[in-house]
C-alpha cells in the first residue's frame, strides 16, 4: 500500500468546484483529500484541523530531536524482525491520495516530480501508563494487540525543526477504517507525517488537546467501537489505553472532548447512555462497579468518586445512544444529543440537569452553541435544524434538508451582534447555509408557549420543555443549498476563509472563501 501523497486530476464534469455563500462571500473547491481505505459502514472517517503557533524555542528544538535522538530526519535502522524501511508500501491496507483542482494541478505535479520518494519507517509501538500508575498493575492477558503498527515519515523530525520560527502550522488528524493519519496540512503537495493501525478496534472519535499542543508533541484522546480509548501522541508514537477492553464499559465510544482548559481531563460517551469523566493521569478502576441508578431516576444521573482512578465521574444521561456533546462558550455548561431525541444541558461544575428539550421527531445526531453562547442549533432524524434559546424555548426549526443531519457547526467568525450564521449537512450530500436574526423570528403567542415560557422564567434547573407543534414555531429557510457530494457528508468545519467537509466514503473537500 502507498502512504506517500500522488497528484491527480480532480477535476471531471459532474464534480462541484464552486458553490454560493451568503453576502458574495462564496467558496470555491482547492483541495480534496482522499485516502483509499474502505470506510467502515458503521464507524464514519472523522477529522480534525489544527492550528499550532510555533517560535523559536531551544525546549521545543529539544524535545524534536530528543523524541528522535537524532539533530535532523530518522537514521536509518538496520533491518530486525520489530523495525523494519519501507518505501511505497509500509504495511497492506492504507494510501493516501491528495487530488488538487486543475488550477493549482500543473504546479502540483511539477513540485512532486522535483521531490524525491517519500520514505516511512514502522516503529515499535510503545504503550506507556499512566503517571498516577500502580507500580505493579495488574495484568491483562490479550489474544492481539490493540496496535497493529505505526508508521512514520522518515523525515518527520527535519519537517517538524522546519516549522520552527512559522506563525502557523496546520495539522489534519483523520480517522478511517482501522487507521488514524496526521498530515501535514501547510506542505504542497501534503505529506503524512505518522499513522498508526489498529488491530480490529475502530477508531470512532477523536479531540485534540488545545492546551498542551506545540510542535513537538500533540495529546490525541481517540475513542473506538469496543469501548477503549487511547491518549496518542502522534509525533512520538507513544499511547495509554484506557478503559482496556471496555471494562469500565463495555458499550462503544461515540463522542469524546478534552474538558476545555484542562490538560489532564477528558469526557467521553457511549453508545448504552453513559457519559464518563477521564483523568490522563490516572490508571482505570480495577474491578469497577457501575453506580446504581434510583428507581426514581428520570432523565439524568450523576456519581463523582473520590478515588486515584478512572473514572473520575459517571453519568447516566440517556437509555439510548449518546450522539454529540459541546462545551458552551464559556465552559460552564455542556450540551448532550442522544437517539432518545432529547438535547440535554448540563451544568457541568455543578453536575445539574438545566433543561431538556426533545425533537419534533426522531433521535438528535448534533449540536452546536453560538459563539455568544445564547442560542443552540441541534440536527437529528427529523430532517429538521432545531434553534433553541439557552434557558428558554425553541426558538425556530430550519427546513431545508431532505434526509438526517449529521453535522451543524456556527460560523463564528460572520455571527455579528444579533445575526447568527450556520452551517449543516447531512445524508442527502448536501451543504446548507443558514441565517437568522432574533428581531426578525416571529415569536408565537400561542398558550402554550406562554405557559412554557413562564415555567422557564421561574424554574432555575430541569426545566422538561414542551414540543410545540409546527403552527406554533417559526420556520426559517436556508440561504444556501448545494449539493457537493456523491454521497451522505457525515462533517463540517467552518473556519474564517474556508469550510471543510468529508463524506462518508472518506472524501475530504476544502472550500476556500473568495
Amino acid at each position: 500500500m502507498q502512504i506517500s501523497p500522488s497528484i491527480q486530476n480532480l477535476v471531471k464534469k459532474d464534480v462541484v468546484t464552486f458553490f454560493h455563500g451568503i453576502n458574495g462571500n462564496n467558496y470555491q473547491l482547492n483541495d480534496e483529500i482522499q485516502f483509499d481505505i474502505q470506510p467502515h459502514q458503521y464507524y464514519l472517517p472523522s477529522f480534525s484541523l489544527i492550528t499550532v503557533n510555533s517560535s523559536s524555542n531551544d525546549l521545543i528544538i529539544n524535545k524534536v530531536e530528543d523524541v528522535y535522538k537524532i539533530k535532523e530526519g530518522f537514521k536509518k535502522p538496520k533491518e530486525n524482525r520489530r523495525t523494519k524501511i519501507t518505501k511505497s508500501r509500509p504495511y497492506d491496507a492504507d494510501k493516501v491520495e491528495i487530488k488538487n483542482t486543475s488550477e493549482s494541478l500543473n504546479n502540483s505535479q511539477q513540485n512532486e516530480s522535483n521531490q524525491s520518494e517519500t520514505k516511512f519507517i514502522e516503529i515499535p509501538c510503545s504503550e506507556a501508563k499512566p503517571k498516577n500508575a500502580k507500580v505493579k498493575p495488574q495484568k491483562v492477558v490479550e489474544k492481539k494487540n490493540f496496535v497493529l503498527k505505526i508508521v512514520a515519515n522518515e523525515n518527520l523530525a527535519r519537517i517538524l525543526t522546519s516549522k520552527i520560527n512559522k506563525p502557523n502550522s496546520e495539522y489534519l488528524f483523520f480517522s478511517i477504517g482501522l487507521s488514524f493519519f496526521l498530515v501535514d496540512y501547510n506542505s504542497k503537495p501534503k505529506t503524512t507525517l505518522s499513522c498508526i493501525c489498529f488491530n480490529e478496534a475502530f477508531p470512532v472519535c477523536h479531540d485534540v488537546n488545545l492546551i498542551t499542543k506545540d510542535i513537538s508533541s500533540v495529546d490525541v484522546v481517540i475513542g473506538f467501537n469496543t469501548g477503549d480509548i487511547i491518549l496518542y501522541n502522534p509525533i512520538s508514537g507513544k499511547y495509554i489505553r484506557y478503559n482496556r477492553n471496555g471494562c469500565l464499559n463495555a458499550s462503544s465510544c461515540t463522542s469524546i472532548k478534552w474538558i476545555p482548559g484542562s490538560e489532564n481531563e477528558f469526557i467521553a460517551a457511549f453508545n448504552n447512555g453513559i457519559v464518563m469523566v477521564f483523568d490522563k493521569d490516572k490508571e482505570d478502576s480495577m474491578p469497577f462497579t457501575p453506580p446504581a441508578v434510583p428507581n426514581n431516576y428520570n432523565n439524568y444521573f450523576s456519581y463523582k468518586f473520590l478515588s486515584s482512578s478512572n473514572p473520575n465521574q459517571w453519568w447516566k444521561v440517556s437509555e439510548k445512544k449518546i450522539t454529540a456533546l459541546s462545551f458552551s462558550p464559556d465552559f460552564d455548561h455542556i450540551a448532550i444529543t442522544s437517539l432518545d431525541g432529547t438535547l440535554k444541558i448540563i451544568n457541568y461544575s455543578s453536575n445539574q440537569l438545566c433543561d431538556i428539550y426533545h425533537s419534533y421527531f426522531g433521535g438528535l445526531l448534533c449540536v452546536d452553541w453560538s459563539p455568544d453562547g445564547k442560542f443552540i442549533v441541534t440536527g437529528g432524524q427529523d430532517d429538521l435544524v432545531s434553534i433553541w434559546a439557552f434557558r428558554g424555548n425553541i426558538v425556530a426549526r430550519c427546513q431545508g434538508h431532505s434526509s438526517w443531519i449529521n453535522s451543524i457547526m456556527f460560523d463564528k467568525y460572520n455571527s455579528i451582534g444579533r445575526c447568527y450564521r450556520f452551517g449543516s449537512v447531512g445524508e442527502d450530500a448536501k451543504i446548507l447555509l443558514w441565517e437568522f436574526s432574533v428581531n426578525t423570528i416571529r415569536r408565537p403567542r400561542s398558550k402554550s408557549f406562554r405557559k412554557s415560557k413562564l415555567e422557564v422564567d421561574k424554574t432555575i434547573v430541569s426545566v422538561d420543555h414542551k414540543v410545540l407543534p409546527r403552527s406554533e414555531v417559526s420556520n426559517v429557510i436556508p440561504l444556501v443549498s448545494k449539493n457537493i457530494y456523491d454521497s451522505a457528508i457525515c462533517e463540517l468545519d467552518i473556519r474564517e476563509n474556508m469550510i471543510i467537509t468529508c463524506c462518508n466514503s472518506g472524501i475530504i473537500k476544502v472550500w476556500d472563501q473568495e
